[in-house]
């Protein structure tokens, strides 16, 4: 019991230190596809800059992400919107050479194409992708649409609703899930009209859970205590299950 007792201070006083000492901001790089203007880039790094600006650094990409293969098996035609649609897994395919040419710890893909998440979906306005590499691709197609797609919408519209999906899908890849409060920008929302209606900015809560979720996201990326808080916890684990089994071994015993 005494190895029992050592190893959960250990794991508690690893992951205490851990949040103490923190590593630096995370790396974000909005990078641009097709005819993504650089106003638009800007503007996107700027509303991260005001709502993340204490956990992560905006970098401005210095290049464009290239576009998918034309032959991309995962190209597909929409009649209804009468475009081209690209899967975000075929995004994601290339990203990788990206995020590691940049040495980045988030990727934001911001593109002009239409795209959808799998073939159960028509659209989607952005898809975020956590594990080793997050990252996540933003469409702009439809945010410059009215909602029947027939009619270019306004440009504060477009600046607003480019705000919400830029903070929606950043805040994934830092550890948010959706928010049930309608007014908070983490909402979920299914069509246009659902969009349009949500919040703009983070809730107290989900800003909350930001306090929480990065600094275990940076120290578990840079940080060789988490790393020791890791093989500790492990050891625990390992620990509780050998203890009940030689309790349960010897009560077995006649």
């Amino acid at each position: 019991m005494r190895y029992l007792a050592l190893a959960v201070i250990a794991s508690l006083l690893a992951l205490a230190l851990c949040f103490v000492f923190p590593a630096e901001k995370a790396d974000v790089y909005v990078i641009a596809n097709g005819a993504v203007s650089k106003g638009e880039l800007e503007f996107a790094s700027l509303v991260l800059e005001e709502e993340y600006g204490d956990w992560i650094n905006v970098h401005l990409a210095d290049q464009k992400f290239r576009d998918p293969e034309s032959h991309d098996p995962n190209l597909r035609f929409h009649e209804s919107f009468d475009t081209y649609q690209y899967k975000t897994e075929s995004f994601f395919d290339i990203a990788p050479g990206y995020y590691h040419k940049f040495n980045a710890d988030i990727l934001i893909i911001l593109t002009d194409k239409h795209i959808y998440p799998s073939e159960e979906f028509n659209y989607v306005f952005g898809q975020a992708r956590m594990g080793e590499m997050r990252m996540a691709v933003l469409s702009t197609w439809y945010l410059k649409r009215t909602p029947d797609a027939m009619h270019v919408a306004e440009d504060s519209l477009f600046q607003q609703r480019l705000r919400k999906l830029v903070l929606h899908e950043t805040g994934h890849t830092l550890g948010l899930f959706h928010h049930p409060n309608r007014e908070c920008v983490m909402t979920y929302s299914a069509s246009l009209p659902e969009f349009d209606k949500a919040g703009i900015k983070l809730c107290g809560q989900s800003k909350d859970t930001l306090n929480v979720t990065v600094p275990e996201f940076l120290c578990g990326k840079d940080c060789l205590i988490y790393t020791v808080a890791a093989f500790l916890q492990a050891f625990l684990l390992w620990s509780v299950l050998f203890f009940v089994f030689m309790f349960y071994t010897k009560r077995s015993k006649p």
